[in-house]
């Protein structure tokens, strides 16, 4: 597999020996041999995130309870994409999940959050 000088922030990383699911090793396989990743002037950088404390990206997840919101829990997103700038700042931002069918219900109140409040107060900014 062709290597690209940024992609894996955490090294050695056995996807494997983690727990980690197949699914997230496929789209990190796939992600690296794609061509538009492959371009350097793409300037686009791949990252795992999806083990528990390996960084300090999370995403506290809430759920609305009449007026007040409740805390449901943290979200620890499996990848992140990263498009820089011309200048190498952080343009986009692409927050990639795999989730296994056994997993979609469990996750169900944090991707609502996710699409009906996150995005929305993301986009806003």
């Amino acid at each position: 597999m062709k290597q690209k000088y940024q992609t894996f922030h955490y090294l050695p990383y056995d996807f494997g020996a983690s727990g980690a699911s197949g699914f997230e090793f496929e789209l990190f396989k796939k992600t690296l041999s794609l061509t538009d990743f492959q371009n350097k002037a793409n300037a686009l950088e791949i990252y795992y995130n999806g083990e528990r404390g390996l960084t300090e990206f999370v995403i506290d997840c809430f759920t609305k309870n009449g007026k007040y919101w409740k805390n449901i829990g943290h979200y620890t997103p499996d990848f992140l994409m990263i498009r820089r700038d011309d200048a190498n700042k952080i343009h986009k931002v692409l927050i990639i999940e795999t989730k296994g069918g056994v997993y979609a219900e469990k996750f169900k109140p944090r991707k609502t959050f996710m699409k009906d409040e996150f995005l929305r107060v993301n986009n806003e900014k």
